[in-house]
């Protein structure tokens, strides 16, 4: 098992984005928008369903020095055979610096969620990502929420106080007699982290920005282990918030302690 990764520092929200292929008012600039809805996706053409028939887009970051470690699609249309291919590169579309390769998107049913990441952070100045899932239905690619950029792994890992679950909406009328009728609503995963073991360099470096990004209510990225096959059910992205404050483990401030909240975009 590898340490998590958290990931707050999001690209897409900055970057310059371009696509091979856009519906009209579903471009890909609707990446830049942290609801999840499939109205503020970006979605292909219908037909397109492949990176080489155009179900592509690149991320220009405007730096040469921009690090790139976690790449993930979320609330996505595509299937369980989907592929996806990540490069980042000197050049536009290049591939000269990290390339994942053609790969499963790992998508599970009910959750449309792929995340793929590097084994340690790259530099470049652009990101491409292709899409391929021709044998899907809708007749089109519809990715409403992307993340790509550097991340956040702790030297020491989350405690196992740390819970996954979901949250449940749902509306209940009860009757006279005492019935109930219930409506479900919407379902959302989550989860509640603890970190024990923050060293007062992570403190300054990670885990205040990462407090002050959630704060302005950006879209957050948490993946439990980047090893495992499982990170694209488990991965969690959407608004993170802080439930306790740092916290001292150590009275000489050398380990510092962190609770926060990670909730699914819908």
């Amino acid at each position: 098992m590898a340490n998590c990764l958290l990931a707050y520092d999001n690209d897409i929200l900055t970057g310059t984005l371009a696509a091979g292929s856009e519906q009209t008012g579903l471009t890909v600039g609707n990446l830049q928008s942290p609801h999840g809805s499939a109205a503020f996706a970006w979605r292909t053409a219908a037909g397109v369903l492949t990176g080489a028939g155009g179900a592509w887009f690149t991320i220009d970051s405007g730096s040469t020095a921009n690090a790139w470690r976690v790449f993930a699609l979320a609330r996505t249309n595509l299937t369980t055979s989907a592929t996806v291919r990540w490069r980042v590169g000197t050049t536009l579309s290049g591939s000269d610096v990290y390339d994942s390769g053609t790969v499963s998107a790992g998508i599970v049913a009910g959750v449309g969620q792929s995340v793929i990441a590097a084994s340690a952070a790259v530099t470049g100045r652009y990101a491409r990502c292709d899409i391929s899932d021709a044998g899907n239905s809708d007749n089109y690619i519809s990715v409403p929420l992307c993340f790509a950029g550097p991340a956040f792994q702790p030297a020491i890992n989350y405690s196992p106080e740390s819970t996954y679950g979901t949250n449940r909406g749902r509306q209940v009328v009860r009757t006279r007699s005492g019935g109930s009728y219930i409506t479900p609503l919407y379902t959302e995963r989550a989860w509640s982290l603890s970190f024990g073991a923050i060293t007062a360099a992570e403190l300054t470096a990670q885990a205040i920005p990462g407090d002050l990004a959630a704060a302005d209510g950006r879209n957050c990225l948490f993946v439990p282990d980047p090893l495992s096959s499982a990170r694209h059910s488990d991965s969690v992205f959407g608004p993170m918030e802080s439930t306790a404050e740092f916290g001292y483990v150590t009275l000489d401030g050398a380990r510092r302690s962190w609770r926060l909240r990670i909730t699914e975009r819908l």
